[in-house]
């Protein structure tokens, strides 16, 4: 594995909520053609509503996952997809899936906006229908008229798996109006 490579799973491991923008920042986008951000928390403000989920899915994993799956998703899923989800989800193990949400908790506010200026290509945000997404999706907008949003009716945060024909779409179309490189 090449230095940057082990860079960025060290990276990842450290704060996995900020490694698409942030990654971008340290590293450099020498060696991409843009980026796309998917239902991506650009401003977390408050994070009092995460330390019950943290809790929860800690306590009562085996419960809360399934209940997670199944929230994230807007259109009806087989029970058999649902299942092969939590499945996967809880192969995790229990204190990595902790660290993803407790740094939510221990970042307290995160302003991304700074590392989002950084990047020097190409942007595609691309947001569910969610309240909070949609509102981040206004945040960006306003904040960054140059970055590329779309979002997607009708979706929750599987938005790729909820709608994934309109995901492909969106996503076909910001690949071919990228510049040549």
């Amino acid at each position: 594995m090449g230095a940057v490579n082990r860079a960025a799973v060290a990276y990842c491991q450290e704060r996995p909520l900020e490694v698409p923008i942030r990654y971008l920042q340290e590293y450099g986008t020498e060696r991409i053609r843009a980026a796309v951000l998917v239902d991506h928390a650009i401003d977390l403000g408050d994070p009092d509503r995460f330390p019950s989920r943290f809790i929860s899915m800690q306590v009562e994993r085996e419960e809360w996952t399934p209940a997670f799956v199944d929230a994230i998703h807007r259109r009806p899923q087989s029970d058999e997809y649902l299942d092969r989800v939590a499945r996967a989800a809880l192969s995790m193990p229990t204190n990595a899936a902790a660290i993803m949400i407790a740094n939510i908790i221990l970042m307290g506010p995160t302003d991304l906006g700074p590392a989002l200026e950084s990047v020097d290509r190409p942007v595609l945000f691309v947001a569910s229908s969610q309240a909070w997404a949609v509102e981040a999706a206004d945040y960006v907008r306003q904040r960054w008229p140059e970055v590329r949003v779309e979002v997607l009716e009708h979706t929750s945060h599987a938005l790729f798996v909820d709608d994934p024909e309109g995901f492909n779409r969106v996503l076909e179309t910001f690949v071919a109006r990228l510049p040549a490189s």
